[in-house]
């Protein structure tokens, strides 16, 4: 009985919706690397009503709303820190919310310090977005 309830509180109560969660995951990922590498290129001048996300305060805001709506959709644990991880990744990785102070560092770095930077938001804003999110379901707020 214990095994089956922390399976449920880790993975979720639904199987067939890991599967999709983790896609979202991986897709979440690309974006957001994709999203912030355009952002911090100087090359690139995205238009103003897509530099949203500009502010790191805002992207986090935004990343504890996805997460605590998963949350709500009966998801696990480690589906909300694997979600909050791929959208924090691409934020750490390009360079966002790090001060450089000297020559551009190599690409290994930043994949360090995307990876550190990721499981530090995963843990943070998964838990609080998951923790949220069931409080909000167990409510009967959700029906």
């Amino acid at each position: 009985m214990a095994d089956v309830w922390n399976e449920r509180l880790l993975f979720g109560r639904r199987k067939d919706a890991r599967r999709r969660v983790i896609l979202a995951s991986l897709l979440l990922l690309v974006i957001s690397s994709a999203y912030f590498y355009l952002l911090t290129s100087p090359e690139m001048a995205l238009p103003r009503w897509l530099q949203v996300f500009s502010r790191w305060e805002y992207y986090v805001c935004f990343a504890v709303l996805v997460v605590t709506a998963l949350g709500i959709y009966e998801s696990g644990l480690v589906l909300s820190w694997a979600v909050a991880f791929s959208l924090f990744f691409g934020m750490i990785a390009n360079g966002g919310g790090i001060g450089i102070g000297s020559s551009t560092p190599n690409p290994l770095f930043f994949l360090l310090v995307g990876i550190i930077g990721g499981l530090i938001g995963s843990v943070t804003v998964g838990t609080l977005g998951f923790v949220l999110g069931r409080a909000v379901r167990s409510s009967g707020v959700d029906s």
